[in-house]
Order: structure tokens, then sequence, then C-alpha cells
């Protein structure tokens, strides 16, 4: 799974943990449109979408319930301090997202290999490093060293990124900022998954027509109008209450998610070694 560093800045460790599921997604091959492998592919990534963002308000629901700025509900141990989380919920939620997902749903007589090997099952080697198959990588994904490790990792650092003071703003700001995230994820998808040009034509090509604008290391992001609409719309409403999202959080979340969309889509020849 792709870890973001604090060497970077502590706002890398944000920016994972609001993205860490597409991050780890898949190192992928371009598969022509509507083939049943690229069926497989789409399915398996909406529900890494899905699966991010129920684990993502299992947390902040959780963390509504407690009493101070800092972090009072551990996703990887599915407690919480006292007084969050009175009635127990945090663990029943994470295993109810958990068991919503399957994989293997859509891939028929298709195999792991088929989609290019997603996820990286070993998080001590460098670079990406291929599951032993399908459900490896989802018991990966769904376990205790995956998603819900890194969104972790994100929740301590909320109140030092964003000056929340208490246990109401910081929930706020962690609402505002995976609110940005799951938003522009939407369209970055759909992009990817467009090949008549509609929505950004990512399909067919590994270039970074999906991207977000980074400045450092530069990249101005996708040019289509429908899809710079579509990111517009997300960041408006991610806006809506609090104000302007924090300028330099917004860059390194943005090139996470860049990271993200290149892991999943714009990869030649996928993860699945020689």
């Amino acid at each position: 799974m792709r870890r973001f560093g604090v060497s970077l800045a502590t706002t890398a460790l944000a920016a994972a943990g609001l993205t860490v599921l597409l991050a780890s997604s898949a190192h992928a091959l371009i598969l022509d449109n509507k083939t049943p492998e690229q069926k497989f592919r789409l399915d398996v990534g909406k529900q890494s979408v899905k699966y991010l963002a129920c684990v993502i308000k299992a947390g902040q629901t959780c963390e509504k319930s407690g009493a101070v700025a800092g972090q009072e509900c551990n996703l990887v141990t599915e407690t919480a301090t006292s007084p969050a989380d009175p009635k127990g919920k945090l663990g029943p939620a994470l295993t109810k997202c958990a068991s919503k997902v399957n994989f293997s749903k859509k891939a028929g007589t298709l195999t792991y290999e088929d989609i290019g090997c997603p996820g990286d099952c070993d998080t001590s080697t460098a670079g990406p490093q291929r599951c032993a198959n399908l459900q490896a990588y989802q018991d990966f994904t769904v376990g205790d060293s995956g998603t819900r490790a890194t969104i972790n990792a994100e929740g301590g650092v909320i109140p030092t990124l964003t000056g929340c003071a208490d246990n109401a703003a910081c929930v706020a700001e962690s609402v505002r900022y995976s609110k940005y995230a799951l938003g522009v994820l939407k369209c970055m998808g759909a992009c990817e998954a467009d090949y008549s040009n509609k929505k950004g034509n990512g399909g067919p090509t590994d270039a970074g027509v999906c991207h977000l604008p980074v400045t450092s290391p530069a990249d101005p992001g996708g040019t289509d109008p429908v899809f710079l609409a579509c990111v517009s719309k997300a960041k408006a409403g991610a806006e809506k209450k609090g104000g302007p999202l924090n300028a330099t959080l917004t860059n390194v979340l943005n090139g996470a998610l860049n990271s993200a969309v290149d892991d999943l889509s714009n990869i030649p020849g996928g993860n699945c070694g020689p």
C-alpha cells in the first residue's frame, strides 16, 4: 500500500488518509472499453471508493461523540477513548463497511492478472508488490494494515494542519477535506472511464489528462472543460461551509490523488511482474 511519509510535510499524512484506497488500488494496463476486463476493473475501483467513503464516515461519526480536538477513535483497533463512542458502534460500523466489499463480484471467469494485479501486499518492499490473488488484495485492503491504518494517521494531524481547536471544529475540517477528496475522485474516475472524449477521455491513454493541478512538482492537470467543471463543483461544495481550503494541504492532496489515479489507470503493463 502506498504511503506518503512525513518527510514531505505533515500534510502528506492527511492526503494519504483521504486517498489511501485508490492510492493502493491498482497498477493498471490500458483495457479496451466495455470489455469484461474493463468492467471488472471498473467495479473493483468503484467498490474501493465506496469502502473508503464508508470508513471515513464511520470514523467521523465516532469522533463527533468525542470531547477534544485530538483523535479519540482508533480505526485500526476499532476502539475509542471515552467519552467517544459511548454505545460501541465504531467496530460494528467498520465491520459492515468491510462486509460490502466483494472484488470478485463481476469477475466471472476472469482473474486477478486480467486486471493488472492490483494492490501492494508487501509494504516493507519498495515499489508496488502484487498480491497473491484477488482475495489477498481484498483482505489487505480491508485489513488492519490497509485502508483503516492510513486513514487513522490522517485523523491525528487534522488539528495541526487546519488550526481547529475543538472537537466540533476538527470534525468539520475532516468532513470538508474528505468531501473534497471524494468529490474530485468521482470526477477523476469518470474521466478515466471515458472513452468517447466527453468527460476527459482518460480511458484510452496513460497521459495525465485526468490529473488535478499541482504546483510542485509542477503538473498543470487536465484541461477538458467538463472535467474542470466537475472538479470546480466538488471544490465549491467543500468550501461552502468553512471558506477556502488550505492551499498547501489541497496541493499535497491533489498530488496524492494524481498518483492514485495513475496507479489505477496509467501504468502500462500492470503490476503482475515479468
